[in-house]
């Protein structure tokens, strides 16, 4: 597929998206960002209600922390993969390496890779920690609990196997030059619920 014809198909769609759920214009701009000192209900509710579209909290985690999860993160060679993208009825490689498997990924793999994927989402999380202490996405994860109305925890499988929270993306802005933001889903569609990278 040409880029032009790649290109005219993502102005089609967002043409659609347009048409059935209203001027998307609109939430980009009329959204601001809010910057806060630290995390809290209020902020969270403004987020999850669209009044603003990202909260930034500086210093939510020490620089020194960052660099050491960035040098463990990025030194991961063997659980480090790249997030394949479907192009054209095959697999391509993407600007996006997983440190992990993501969920999506194992359940290509089939049983074996789904098997996988709950046996080793908990020793990651607890390796992480014991490398680098309290991570962001943990202290994200304490901060929620504590903060939204009914509180955040992992989410089990039908059997209570926890999913992994904090799979690492090392982006590659080959594509994009000024790089770009991943999320596993437009929220701005439904104002009932979002999924947050």
């Amino acid at each position: 597929m040409s880029r032009a014809t790649r290109f005219a198909a993502i102005q089609r769609f967002f043409s659609l998206l347009e048409q059935q759920h209203g001027n998307l214009l609109s939430l980009a701009d009329n959204a601001p960002v809010l910057f806060a000192p630290k995390l809290s209900t209020e902020a969270l509710k403004k987020l999850f209600s669209h009044e603003v579209c990202a909260l930034r909290i500086p210093k939510f985690f020490s620089k020194d922390g960052c660099e050491k999860l960035a040098s463990i993160l990025t030194q991961d060679q063997a659980s480090t993969h790249n997030w394949n993208i479907s192009r054209d009825k095959a697999m391509e490689a993407s600007d996006v390496d997983s440190v992990g498997i993501p969920y999506n990924v194992a359940l290509g793999k089939g049983p074996d890779g789904v098997t996988r994927y709950f046996a080793d989402a908990v020793p990651r999380m607890q390796a992480l920690r014991a490398a680098v202490g309290l991570h962001p996405i943990d202290q994200l994860r304490l901060e929620l609990d504590e903060l939204w109305p009914t509180g955040a925890n992992l989410s089990r499988n039908k059997n209570g196997e926890a999913f992994m929270a904090g799979i690492g993306r090392i982006m590659h802005p080959s594509i994009n030059r000024l790089g770009f933001c991943h999320v596993d889903e437009i929220s701005v569609m439904r104002a009932d619920r979002g999924a947050f990278s």
